[in-house]
């Protein structure tokens, strides 16, 4: 008899094209993957699927990541999942802001896809 075991599932909301090919193939082997271009986009994706960790751009348009963060933090069934914030400007202040809105991690850019893959795992085993 053959075990499924399901796999942690990740939003990737980026709104650098490249990056997040990067990010996506950098972890798709252990979770399955979901993308987002905007903030709204990752709004949209996180209320239509259980998610276990979003990694999620600060500097987004539309709606910038720490909102994003704000609001689906302030939802008590999405309370549970694992926010990793990342952001290219790596001073004090954003990492700050980021666990201000409820942010569980703070990875600076640039980081490596060792980096992403044990802060991801950290994140999802939580």
């Amino acid at each position: 008899m053959t075990h499924l075991i399901a796999r942690k599932r990740v939003l990737i909301a980026e709104d650098e094209t490249g990056l997040r090919t990067l990010m996506r193939d950098t972890i798709a082997g252990d979770y399955e993957v979901l993308e987002a271009a905007t903030g709204q986009q990752a709004l949209r994706v996180a209320e239509t699927y259980r998610l276990d960790a979003i990694l999620l751009d600060i500097g987004m348009s539309e709606t910038d990541g720490l909102t994003v963060c704000r609001l689906l933090k302030s939802f008590p069934d999405m309370a549970s999942v694992r926010v990793i914030m990342t952001s290219g400007r790596a001073d004090g202040q954003r990492g700050r802001s980021s666990f201000d809105v409820g942010a569980d991690y703070f990875l600076p850019k640039p980081f490596t896809p060792q980096a992403l893959r044990q802060l991801l795992q950290i994140a999802c085993s939580n």
